[in-house]
């Protein structure tokens, strides 16, 4: 039986998670959030996480995917900085 966090290995020995860089995170998280934008057939795609969301709304529009429901108050323009750091505290 294998636990989670563990993967099996060759003679059925459990070996530890390989260890991800953080390029290959950030690739992951972007291809799943990616994933989850085009299930819901949004025209919106990431291509550099960590700056595709400093300003809220992709990030809005990745939740209301995943959680399959409207975020109320979401500010589709935000036009300053206040506006965007309050958009990423839903």
């Amino acid at each position: 039986m294998m636990t989670q966090g563990t993967t099996q290995g060759s003679g059925g020995h459990l070996r530890p998670p390989r260890k991800y860089t953080p390029s290959e995170t950030t690739q992951i998280y972007t291809d799943w959030a990616n994933h989850y934008l085009e299930k819901v057939k949004s025209k919106r795609r990431i291509q550099d996480l960590p700056n595709d969301v400093t300003d809220g709304v992709i990030l809005a529009d990745v939740i209301e995917a995943v959680a399959n429901q409207k975020l109320p108050d979401v500010n589709r323009k935000p036009k300053n900085a206040s506006q965007m750091v309050s958009q990423t505290f839903f």
